[in-house]
């Protein structure tokens, strides 16, 4: 289970072109309850903080 989840990190870390620590800090989050506007309001720093308008 723990190696699978490995992979799943690795395989959106490479899809989203995001760093593989920031995704694993956000995953961790997640599992610890945290919702997408606590996260992006005050855990910017350990998710990486949003992609700049108009990247991609």
């Amino acid at each position: 289970m723990i190696e699978q989840m490995s992979v799943i990190r690795s395989l959106i870390s490479k899809q989203l072109n995001l760093p593989l620590k920031n995704v694993g800090n956000t995953v961790k989050l997640f599992e610890e309850g945290a919702t997408i506007p606590f996260i992006s309001r005050y855990r910017k720093e350990a998710t990486g903080g949003p992609p700049p308008y108009g990247s991609g």
